[in-house]
This record gives C-alpha cells, structure tokens and sequence, in this order.
C-alpha cells in the first residue's frame, strides 16, 4: 500500500503486475493527501506507523505547504490538511527522526512543487519561478 500512497511524492518504481490483475487507481498528490489524511484518522497514531507512512515524505509535504502558503488561490483546507498531518507527525514520532527530516529540508529534498491553474499539485524543476508566479 505504501508504494501506492507514496507514489505521487517519490515518484516510486511502479510493481510489475500480473496478466490477470487490473492496474489500480493512480492517486494525484491531493487524492494521496487526502488518503493520508483517512488513514491518519481511522488508525491508532503509533510512532512506528507514523515513522514508516509520513517519515519518507515527511519532507515533500513541507515543501507542497510551502508552495501552498505562497499561493493566494490555493485551498485553504488543503494547507490545513498538510499543516495538521505534518503536526501530528512531528509530535508522535521521536525528536531525533524529526531533526533528521528538518535537516533533510534544509538540504532541499522536498522537492520543488507548483499548483497549476485547476489546481493541481504538481513537481517542478524550477522553485522560484514557478512557485513564486
């Protein structure tokens, strides 16, 4: 499941599949969001769940915040959902898995991340010029 959910953050390697079974739903980033989110609020908020689920793209999801912020059209609830994952992460997990990530975000490894004019949530190669316009 997690390569599924994770998919529009990491980009992960597809799973080849068999002749006889269907190829499933690919989720947009705010379809993954908002699986997060069913997921967040329907389970046991253990630190070892939210280490294995959010840990990974823990640092993507600032960065689409961060593009989010800078957007005056962007949805409101949407930074709301990010804000509240990224809150309830940070505060289950240990203090040294969330320097580790902050660190990550320093270095820049959450991506550069655009919301197009239908709103969706795109990767980008350029910060400033397409986050910022």
């Amino acid at each position: 499941m997690l390569p599924w959910v994770h998919q529009p953050f990491l980009k992960v390697a597809e799973l080849p599949l068999r002749d006889d079974v269907l190829e499933p739903k690919r989720l947009d980033t705010t379809d993954s969001i908002s699986t997060l989110q069913t997921i967040l609020i329907n389970t046991d908020p253990s630190p070892a769940l939210l280490s294995t689920i959010f840990t990974p793209i823990a640092s993507v999801l600032y960065a689409i915040l961060g593009c989010l912020d800078s957007k005056k059209t962007a949805d409101p609830a949407l930074k709301e959902t990010i804000k509240g994952l990224l809150g309830t992460w940070s505060r289950i997990v240990s203090a040294q898995e969330v320097e580790e990530v902050c660190w990550s975000i320093v270095e820049g490894e959450g991506g550069y991340w655009n919301v197009n004019v239908v709103g969706e949530i795109i990767q980008t190669e350029r910060y400033f010029f397409d986050c910022l316009i």
